[in-house]
């Protein structure tokens, strides 16, 4: 195989040289100093048509090698995502998006191992950048060839086909590949990734309603990063024994966690990681018996502007989920509903299945009195698409969501309330966020829509 190679390298390189004088082949300078090379797509075009003629060896000897070149890339980078250089090192994954599904695919066929380690390296990558509806399925393939592999790498795949299982709503699958991946990480004694993977289940638990088990996974994940004085693996625990203890503890521990989260994602360069933290803190701000909603909107608006710097699509619609919710307990009801509407749409776009949920039980707290029926509704979806995900409300949300649907029975009545619910509980969810986006302008407390305006009926 090598023979064929070099004579491709050599006429390649006379060739580049050649296209680039004639204007085919165009320079461009990345954040950060690196150096790539756009061509035309006519080019693009012919190159690849001109491969795939020139037999199957040097076919197969081209993609192994341009899959080894992307694995080496994405390692390298894995290294910066989490760090002060992350923006740069997302641009330049952002330019080699198409090369790199290229290359995963080509490798769950031809080479599983190093497709798995590409997936494993791209893990904030597929996670921040929206991927994980693409790549869940050739992520899923290689998680279930790779019994024999490496143990690390193994228990490295299977957290992070949790979390793409769980941010797209499959939380039964998530808990599975977690508890695997803890079990071969304790016979293997490999204390770090056991911490993260107990940290993984801990939110897992929380979103379930298990608090009890959160509670006992993030506390074990939380002293085994103290153990081992890791400021990137002690700011993760931090961040999950805040957000994981909300349901067992109260609003000032978890406040405490988010904050000592923060100064190690500052002191690690995390900035992403400082935004969750900043979310997280209004979060449980919110949650006070006595809440500070300008210190709550504060921390929002700055996560947002971080998360949309750093184009972190997930992270800005929870911060702006944050701001909504604040201006919906202080009574600014059309302004909160605008922002819900941007907040469903923006969850939406993304996958985001579980903020959808969330999102819509909130509306609906927030509509009971302009548009009851449309309350009752989107209540008997939420709680549908919650069952179905296996997710429970935290504690304030639960007395909001039950609140709500007191008010929309005693308004309606038992009957009309159930026939409302029931027929919001069969709709899909794309056709309930499309019936609310299009009614958006006639929800506010001046337009109260007449019974079943909201309903794509």
């Amino acid at each position: 195989l090598e023979q064929p190679l070099i004579l491709l390298d050599q006429r390649v390189l006379g060739l580049h040289e050649d296209a680039l004088e004639r204007g085919l082949v165009e320079i461009v300078q990345l954040d950060g100093g690196a150096t790539r090379y756009d061509m035309l797509e006519t080019i693009r075009a012919y190159a690849a048509e001109t491969l795939a003629v020139s037999g199957e060896v040097i076919v197969r000897a081209t993609r192994a090698a341009h899959l080894g070149y992307f694995v080496e890339l994405a390692e390298e980078a894995a290294l910066h995502l989490t760090h002060r250089d992350q923006a740069v090192w997302f641009d330049r994954l952002d330019h080699e998006a198409a090369n790199l599904h290229s290359a995963l695919a080509f490798g769950v066929a031809h080479d599983p191992e190093s497709a798995l380690r590409l997936a494993v390296a791209l893990n904030h990558y597929w996670r921040r950048r929206s991927h994980a509806a693409t790549v869940i399925a050739n992520v899923r393939a290689l998680v279930a060839g790779a019994t024999t592999a490496r143990p690390s790498l193994y228990a490295d795949g299977l957290l992070v086909l949790a979390r793409l299982e769980w941010m797209l709503g499959g939380l039964h699958a998530a808990v599975e590949c977690v508890e695997r991946a803890i079990a071969i990480t304790q016979e293997s004694d490999d204390q770090t990734r056991l911490a993260y993977a107990l940290a993984e289940k801990a939110w897992i638990c929380c979103l379930r309603g298990d608090g009890a088990e959160a509670t006992s996974c993030s506390d074990a994940a939380l002293e085994i990063a103290r153990d081992l004085s890791d400021d990137a693996l002690l700011a993760q625990c931090e961040h999950t024994a805040g957000g994981a203890q909300s349901r067992t503890r109260d609003a000032a521990t978890c406040i405490g966690h988010h904050e000592r989260a923060l100064a190690y994602f500052e002191r690690v360069g995390d900035e992403v990681g400082c935004a969750f933290a900043l979310i997280n803190i209004a979060a449980h701000e919110i949650d006070r018996p006595d809440p500070d909603f300008e210190r709550a909107t504060t921390y929002s608006r700055r996560a947002f502007e971080i998360f949309e710097r750093q184009k972190e699509p997930y992270g800005a619609a929870e911060a702006l989920d944050n701001v909504a919710w604040v201006l919906a307990l202080d009574g600014r009801a059309d302004e909160a509903l605008a922002l819900f509407c941007e907040v469903l749409s923006r969850s939406h776009r993304h996958g985001d299945i579980t903020l959808v949920a969330f999102t819509l039980v909130r509306m609906a707290s927030v509509l009971t009195d302009a548009a009851t029926t449309t309350a009752a509704e989107l209540l008997g979806h939420a709680d549908a698409l919650m069952e179905r995900l296996g997710l429970a409300l935290q504690a304030r949300e639960r007395d909001s969501h039950d609140a709500a649907a007191r008010h929309c029975r005693d308004a309606l009545g038992d009957n009309a309330y159930r026939a409302h619910y029931e027929y919001g509980a069969r709709l899909t969810t794309p056709e309930v966020v499309e019936a609310v986006l299009r009614s958006a302008n006639h929800l506010g407390p001046e337009a109260v829509p007449p019974s079943g305006q909201v309903s794509p009926r």
